[in-house]
């Protein structure tokens, strides 16, 4: 029996996190979205050292479309409901709220 390498292992999770990021998880407007497109939006918002813990951050979206797409990926990656407060309406600046994963119902 042929053992991996521990590389060989690596590029194997490595390849299967990639597929896993071209998989449609969401709709948008009726339009599929990916594990991958929703990570880059969650990425906006999370906390960039803990991506568990709740958001408060400061975004600027410029359509109800952006909007949806960081809702649609905050309940993704956390279970939980992102709140939006527009703080500056002539550069559609908003603070976005959540419990975050770890004090949500999947934590």
């Amino acid at each position: 029996m042929a053992y991996k390498t521990e590389e060989q292992l690596q590029r194997e999770i490595e390849e299967m996190h990639r597929e896993l990021d071209r998989e449609f998880v969401a709709k948008v407007d009726g339009v599929p979205i990916t594990k991958g497109e929703l990570g880059e939006v969650f990425d906006l918002v999370q906390t960039s050292d803990d991506w568990k813990a709740p958001i408060d951050c400061k975004i600027m979206l410029g359509t109800e479309n952006q909007k949806d797409l960081v809702r649609k990926a905050v309940e993704f990656f956390t279970g939980t409901r992102a709140n939006f407060e527009l703080i500056e309406p002539m550069l559609k600046l908003y603070r976005v709220t959540a419990v975050g994963y770890r004090n949500g119902p999947c934590n």
